[in-house]
């Protein structure tokens, strides 16, 4: 019994060892990722102030983004079966084969761009009218002390 248990404690103990080992290659690899990718945006910033066009182009940013997904890809890359392919549900393919698929039914009245930038429901000719027929009030009303003297005047 004893014997077996040393064996399984020196076992454990290796393999504690080699998994330290990998854990901080992996660090040591994530590491020189983020300073590549750094880098990387660093002469993107260099090469975009060269330029001296000002203003932001949709090219510079689609550049900058590949730089940027490049490290999500690789940052995400060493867990298992990252590359799998989410697996089939052979029913419900069945299913919406004989049905059709549902469509997606949540958030359909959410705003969009178009909804919210679109005025038609508002009666636009109005806005300019409303402020040049505003309609002149009275007096305002006059302060309590003021009132209570103006009270007091009339009554002597």
């Amino acid at each position: 019994k004893k014997i077996t248990a040393v064996e399984e404690r020196k076992k454990s103990q290796a393999h504690r060892k080699v998994a330290k080992e990998i854990q901080a290659e992996k660090i040591k690899e994530r590491n020189q990722q983020k300073k590549d990718t750094l880098e990387a945006v660093k002469q993107w910033k260099k090469r975009k102030g060269n330029d001296k066009r000002g203003g932001l182009n949709d090219d510079d940013d689609g550049e900058l983004d590949s730089i940027v997904a490049g490290k999500r890809k690789h940052m995400g890359g060493d867990r298992d079966g990252a590359n799998k392919k989410p697996r089939v549900n052979k029913v419900r393919e069945a299913k919406n084969a004989k049905f059709g698929f549902g469509g997606k039914r949540r958030h359909a009245k959410s705003n969009t761009k178009d909804s919210t930038n679109d005025m038609s429901a508002f009666p636009g000719a109005r806005k300019g009218k409303m402020k040049s027929q505003a309609v002149p009030k009275g007096a305002k009303r006059a302060g309590k002390a003021q009132r209570a003297n103006h009270r007091n005047k009339n009554r002597r």
